[in-house]
């Protein structure tokens, strides 16, 4: 998790490049050891990377669908769905974040039901 968490500090200092590089880095040093859940965690903080500060969404996409094969819950799959419709509006793809806007309308009912 050394990468990572370097990764996470480079981002607190806004050093970019190398917090993305910190964050590659670790991304695949997960994938070689097969960590399932520092594979998830390298994603989310790439796509958001290159979805919020980056200006380049047209590449988050792997990154957010490793994340939405990834999610457990309703929240999880909401909040990767949220950002599947951010990056694609980014993109002009209206289809494909209408398509994703639908299938997030489906999710929140059920999640306001299972709150107490």
């Amino acid at each position: 998790w050394h990468e990572y968490l370097l990764g996470y500090e480079q981002l607190r200092k806004y050093d970019l490049a190398d917090a993305m590089a910190s964050f590659q880095e670790a991304l695949a040093r997960f994938r070689s050891i097969e960590e399932h859940e520092g594979v998830v965690y390298a994603s989310e903080m790439i796509a958001l990377m290159y979805l919020d500060l980056l200006g380049q969404p047209e590449l988050a996409f792997p990154y957010l669908y490793i994340r939405l094969g990834s999610a457990t819950t309703d929240d999880g799959r909401a909040r990767v769905m949220d950002d599947l419709c951010w990056a694609f509006c980014r993109v002009h793809q209206t289809d494909s974040a209408r398509k994703y806007a639908l299938a997030l309308e489906t999710l929140l009912p059920r999640r306001e039901q299972a709150q107490p």
